[in-house]
C-alpha cells in the first residue's frame, strides 16, 4: 500500500547494508511512490538510525556491565573547573569504606599515607666507629630499613584512588572509557581534616598489650589506637599462653633474659632491670603518652655500650640500631629530633656525645613528656605536629643526663675492670648474633613479663610511682615483679645468676630519684641552700649575699658556681640586682638536705624583697 511505502523502506534500509548513492536512488523512489518528500523521507531515516545506534551503544554497555568484574565503583569524571565538595565527598564515601587490612589512611596532620619499607635518610647505622665523641665516617653505612608511614605524593595519591574508584568518560557513541582524576582534585584531597579517613601514628612489627591486659596483635590497621600491625608469623608463634604463666616461670624468664641474654654485659642486676624496661618500652611504645629516656654509659672506650644497644635493637625489633649523631648546636638538635619524629623512628640512638658530657636539651625534655612534639618548619613560617613515640638512647663515655633531664633518665652504667675491655673474655662470642638467632626466646620471655604484670589486673594494681605513669604501669612495673619474682625463686629453681651479679628487688621510682640526686643541677640546688640556710637562717637579700660573695674566699667562690649551675646562668657582675635575678630562678624548687625538705622563698617588698630557706610541708 502506498501509505506504507516509507515505513518499510526505513525499516529495511535501517537494517540493510546499502551505499549511500543506492539510498538516494531509493529515497527518489520511495518520494515517487509514496508522494512523500525527499528531504522527509531522508530526515525519517537519520532519526530511525539514530535510535537504532542508541538502542545498539545501550545494549552493548548493558553487555559489558554485566561481564565487568571490577569491584570497583564506576563514577563520571569531573571537569577541571568543578566543585570540590562533591569530589571530595565522593572520594570520601569510598576510600572511608575501604574494609581492607590497611586502608587508606592519614597522619597526624591529615595528608594521605601509607606505609613503606624503607631507611630514614639522615640516620646511620649504630658502629662503633661513630661511638665516644669521634666524628662521624664521611660515608657511614645506612640505617637499616623499617616499615614507615610516608606521605604520597600526587602521582602516588592518584594511584590509591585509581585503586577505588574507576573515573570515567562518555565517548560520542555512548561508551565509557576509563580516565584518572584530575591533578588538581589529587592535590586537593592529600590533605585534609574531614576525619572521613583513619589515622595512623605508628607501624608495629610486634603485638602490645594494654593497661586492661588485652594483647593486640594481627596485620592491618587498628582504627582504634591509630597504628598499623604488620607482626609476622614467626613472632606471633613466640608468644607464650598466659593461662600457663605461673611465678616460677616468670622467674625463669627473667633470669634468661639476665643471666643469659645479657650475660656478658657487665652492669649490676639493677643496670640490666633498666635494660629489660628498655626493651618493653620498644614493645609498648605506641601506648605511652609520655617516655623516659635511656642512658647507656661506661668509664672506657671498648666497654660494650654500641653492641648493648645493636643487641637490645636486634632482640627486639629484628635489626641493627639506627644512630644520629649528637650536635653541640640546641637548634641542630630541635630540628634534628623534629626530622626523626615525623619520620617514625621507634628507636633512635644518639651515639657520638663526647666524653663527661652533661645532657640537657628543652627539646629532648619536651618530646619525653608529651604524645606529640610540634616545633617551626626551617625556611617556612608554618608548624608541624608529629608524634613523640620513639624511644631514645644516649650512648657515650661517662655522660649523664642534667636539668630537667635527670628525673626523666634511666640509667644502665657499664663497669670495666681491665685496660681493655673488648679484649675480657665473653660467654657469647658474638652477642648480636647470638641475640638474632635467639629473638624467639628473647621475645617469649620479655611477652612473659608483660602478660603477668599484676599492675594490668584492678584487683592489684596500685597507684603508679614514677612520673611516667602509664610506662610504669606498662612496662616499669612489669620489670619489678619479675625481678621480685626471680629473687623469691632463684634457690628453688637452682639458678646461676652471673657473676656478681645476684637478682635484686628494685623499684624504679628509687632509680629515678638516685638520678636526680647525681645531677650536678640539683647537688648545686642543695649547696645554695644549705649555705644560706646557715648564714641567714632569719632570711637574707640579695645584697647580703653580693657581701658574702666580696669576700673572695674559698667558701663564697664555692656558693657562687653553685648559683650559677643551679641557675643555669652564669653571673659576671657581683651585684644586688644579677643575684636576685638568680636566686629567683631557683625560688619555689624543693631540694633534699640531710633528713629535710627545704625551699628558697621570696617575699616581695618595696625594698627589692627578701629570700629565705624554709622546710616544705
Amino acid at each position: 500500500p502506498r501509505e506504507d511505502v516509507v515505513d518499510t523502506f526505513v525499516r529495511m534500509a535501517v537494517a540493510g547494508d546499502l551505499k549511500n548513492d543506492e539510498i538516494d536512488d531509493l529515497i527518489e523512489l520511495v518520494a515517487r511512490t509514496s508522494g512523500v518528500g525527499k528531504r522527509a523521507i531522508a530526515k525519517r531515516l537519520d532519526a530511525e538510525r539514530d535510535e537504532k545506534n542508541a538502542r545498539t551503544a545501550e545494549a552493548d554497555a548493558e553487555r559489558r556491565a554485566a561481564e565487568r568484574d571490577d569491584p570497583r565503583p564506576r563514577i563520571e569524571a569531573p571537569f577541571p573547573d568543578a566543585p570540590w565538595l562533591p569530589v571530595m565527598a565522593a572520594l570520601n564515601a569510598v576510600l572511608g569504606a575501604s574494609t581492607a587490612l590497611e586502608p587508606p589512611f592519614r597522619d597526624i596532620e591529615g595528608y594521605l599515607c601509607h606505609v613503606r619499607e624503607r631507611s630514614i635518610a639522615s640516620l646511620h647505622l649504630l658502629t662503633s666507629a661513630s661511638a665516644n665523641g669521634a666524628p662521624l665516617p664521611d660515608d657511614p653505612p645506612p640505617a637499616p630499613p623499617q616499615p614507615l608511614i610516608t606521605r604520597l605524593d600526587e602521582t602516588a595519591g592518584s594511584e590509591v584512588i585509581e585503586r577505588h574508584i574507576e573515573f570515567f568518560k562518555k565517548t560520542a557513541d555512548g561508551g565509557k572509557i576509563p580516565v584518572h582524576l584530575a591533578g588538581s582534585f589529587v592535590r586537593h584531597f592529600l590533605r585534609r581534616d574531614d576525619e572521613a579517613l583513619p589515622r595512623a601514628t605508628a607501624v608495629l612489627t610486634l603485638p602490645i598489650v594494654t593497661v586492661r591486659g588485652e594483647l593486640l596483635a594481627g596485620r592491618g590497621l587498628d582504627r582504634r589506637l591509630g597504628v598499623v600491625f604488620r607482626i609476622p608469623e614467626a613472632v606471633m608463634a613466640t608468644l607464650p599462653d598466659r593461662k600457663e604463666i605461673g611465678p616460677s616461670r616468670v622467674a625463669a624468664a627473667m633470669h634468661f633474659l639476665t643471666d643469659e641474654w645479657l650475660a656478658d654485659v657487665q652492669t649490676d642486676y639493677q643496670g640490666k632491670c633498666v635494660l629489660i624496661a628498655l626493651a618493653l618500652s620498644l614493645i609498648e611504645r605506641a601506648l605511652f603518652p609520655e617516655r623516659p629516656a635511656f642512658f647507656i654509659t661506661a668509664a672506657k672506650r671498648g666497654s660494650g655500650k654500641t653492641t648493648l644497644a645493636n643487641m637490645l635493637a636486634a632482640g627486639v625489633l629484628g635489626r641493627r640500631a639506627a644512630a644520629a649523631g649528637w650536635s653541640n648546636d640546641p637548634e641542630e638538635r630541635r630540628k634534628a629530633i623534629f626530622a626523626y619524629f615525623g619520620e617514625g623512628a621507634d628507636l633512635l640512638v644518639w651515639d657520638n656525645i663526647s666524653l663527661g658530657t652533661v645532657v640537657r636539651c628543652p627539646s629532648i625534655e619536651k618530646a619525653l613528656t608529651a604524645e606529640t612534639y610540634t616545633d617551626r618548619i626551617l625556611g617556612v613560617s608554618e608548624q608541624r605536629t608529629v608524634p613523640a613515640t620513639t624511644i631514645q638512647i644516649f650512648t657515650g663515655n661517662n655522660v649523664t643526663p642534667g636539668g630537667d633531664m635527670a628525673s626523666r633518665s634511666l640509667i644502665a652504667r657499664l663497669q670495666a675492670d681491665r685496660p681493655d675491655p673488648e679484649n675480657r673474655e665473653f660467654r657469647n662470642a658474638d652477642p648480636i648474633a647470638w641475640t638474632l638467632a635467639n629473638r624467639p626466646k628473647i621475645l617469649r620471655a620479655l611477652y612473659i613479663l608483660l602478660l603477668v604484670n599484676p599492675q594490668l589486673r584492678a584487683a592489684t594494681a596500685k597507684a603508679p610511682e614514677t612520673r611516667f605513669k602509664t610506662w610504669w604501669r606498662l612496662a616499669g612495673s612489669a620489670v619489678e615483679h619479675a625481678a621480685a619474682e626471680h629473687v623469691a625463686h632463684v634457690a628453688a629453681l637452682a639458678m646461676d645468676p652471673a657473676p656478681g651479679c645476684p637478682p635484686a628487688p628494685v623499684r624504679f621510682c628509687d632509680i629515678f630519684a638516685a638520678s636526680e640526686v647525681d645531677d650536678e643541677q640539683t647537688t648545686s640546688l642543695a649547696t645554695v641552700l644549705d649555705v644560706c640556710r646557715r648564714e641567714w637562717p632569719g632570711g637574707f637579700t640579695a645584697a647580703d649575699l653580693a657581701n658574702y660573695l666580696a669576700r673572695a674566699e674559698p667558701a663564697s667562690e664555692t656558693l657562687k658556681a653553685a648559683l650559677e649551675m643551679a641557675a643555669s646562668k652564669s653571673i659576671k657582675i657581683v651585684s644586688a640586682p644579677v643575684l636576685s635575678w638568680r636566686l629567683k630562678a631557683i625560688v619555689d624548687a624543693p631540694c633534699a638536705i640531710e633528713s629535710a625538705v627545704v625551699a628558697l622563698r621570696y617575699t616581695a617588698d618595696r625594698h627589692g624583697g627578701s629570700f629565705a630557706v624554709r622546710p616544705c610541708r
